[in-house]
């Protein structure tokens, strides 16, 4: 149990990295005061992107991440292959949730607002989350991974 409350850290750190990411290539491109965003209210940005979103993330790693995790905790390639596909998937598409959720509509159409950047850093935020969570499982060693042998 430990073990996926340190992953719930690494997974909120990613999320704040994937929102901050997206603020930063889609929301600055947004010059007025109708949008508040990072560039019109700073740090309180931070908070209520906790609020706001990173509370109900929460809520999705619960029901969701830590039941794929141990569903999926086999040591074969397969089910390592599909835990990082899953945890990419979902990466992407909270990605596009997120996106939409944080730009109204014609925002997006008034400064051309691309959604597939969400999807990009997400997606990238899943693939790390995917990778930690596999490469990190205590005394789990893949087996398509050698250990190397001290031969003479």
């Amino acid at each position: 149990m430990l073990r996926f409350a340190v992953m719930w850290v690494i997974f909120m750190a990613l999320f704040f990295i994937g929102t901050m990411g997206l603020e930063m290539t889609e929301g600055l491109k947004i010059g007025t005061t109708e949008y508040y965003g990072l560039r019109n209210i700073g740090v309180v940005f931070l908070f209520a992107t906790f609020i706001v979103y990173g509370l109900p993330a929460s809520a999705l790693y619960v029901a969701i991440v830590i039941p794929a995790s141990v569903l999926l905790r086999q040591k074969n390639r397969a089910a390592l292959l599909a835990k990082i596909a899953i945890f990419t998937a979902l990466g992407c598409a909270g990605g596009k949730a997120m996106f939409d959720a944080m730009f109204m509509d014609h925002l997006v159409d008034w400064y051309e607002l691309n959604e597939n950047t969400a999807v990009a850093i997400f997606g990238a935020c899943g693939l790390a989350y995917a990778l930690i969570d596999v490469f990190s499982a205590r005394g789990r060693r893949p087996d398509f991974i050698r250990k190397e042998r001290n031969e003479w």
